[in-house]
């Protein structure tokens, strides 16, 4: 048992240190007690100089990080979406308790991912979105796009014009709802 026990601790212990994302432990005041090597390509800081330091001191020190601890404290997990003022680096962290005996908070457990690809990506399609948008709604030309049911995804601003709608009275309808029977089956057919 001892044996399978250290095993055990040593393939923990070497997904700990292997992992991509930074895995921190900290002491039920949110200072740093562990220090993964994710964490130290994440925050460029090596594990001697990150331990006893509190985490505030690499996050920054706000409302929302305070009541993620809190949170994860009281046995609940938090989720929290930052930005890292120094380097810009987008962050999902999330921080969960680590218990003991008898349900006895030991401290809390941080996984940190850096998000920075992500959310850049997500701003590049929303930009790509609304200049598309743009020139649809430009465009002299009605415009709209169905999914394969038949509901508006998008209608241009020349199709609210001509038939003198508003987005929320055709966005997901179909031409059976906007429509007499005899006009929507002509239009499905064509």
């Amino acid at each position: 048992d001892y044996r399978r026990l250290v095993v055990s601790d040593r393939y923990l212990a070497s997904i700990l240190m292997h992992a991509q994302d930074a895995i921190v432990s900290l002491d039920t005041r949110g200072v740093i007690v562990s220090w993964n090597a994710g964490a130290e390509r994440l925050f460029g800081v090596n594990e001697r100089q990150a331990i006893g330091q509190p985490i505030a001191a690499l996050l920054g020190d706000s409302v929302s990080l305070r009541d993620a601890l809190e949170q994860a404290r009281g046995g609940n997990s938090a989720r929290l979406d930052l930005q890292l003022p120094a380097s810009g680096k987008f962050l999902d962290a999330t921080f969960t308790v680590i218990s003991g005996e008898a349900d006895h908070s030991l401290g809390i457990a941080a996984i940190i991912r850096d998000v920075t690809a992500r959310v850049s990506a997500e701003t590049a399609l929303r930009e790509s979105e609304a200049r598309l948008r743009d020139i649809l709604d430009r465009a002299p030309a009605v415009v709209f796009l169905k999914d394969r049911d038949g509901r508006r995804l998008f209608v241009n601003a020349e199709y609210l014009r001509i038939f003198a709608r508003q987005p929320h009275e055709v966005l997901g309808k179909t031409d059976f709802d906007l429509f007499p029977a005899e006009i929507a089956r002509a239009l499905k057919e064509n």
